[in-house]
């Protein structure tokens, strides 16, 4: 039995790796590779409890306040978080920590 080999690929979102998979998959199972494409998206293990929570009172605020859930108001409020120093080091610190 031979050994496969695993191909990765990590970037910014849209930069084309989904793409870029799937285009190397076709032409390899047209060499007549055996070849399967995951999909998997990274996620925060260290703070994902604390993301939990952040959302769940996002969320809650605004339905006290009458609003529907919007994801682009979490969004912003991620950016907004994200734009402070402090949070985007420790965001950082954490996400290499984890890498």
């Amino acid at each position: 039995m031979s050994r496969g080999y695993l191909i990765v690929f990590t970037g910014i979102d849209g930069s084309g790796k989904t793409t870029q998979a799937k285009l190397l998959v076709k032409n390899l199972k047209n060499e007549g590779l055996n070849v399967s494409y995951v999909y998997s998206r990274w996620k925060q293990l260290s703070l994902r409890h604390l993301i939990r929570i952040w959302k769940s009172n996002i969320t809650k605020s605004l339905s006290e306040s009458g609003a529907k859930k919007d994801n682009n108001i979490i969004k912003r409020k991620k950016q907004k978080l994200l734009n402070n120093p402090i949070f985007r080091w420790l965001w950082l610190i954490s996400f290499f920590i984890n890498y």
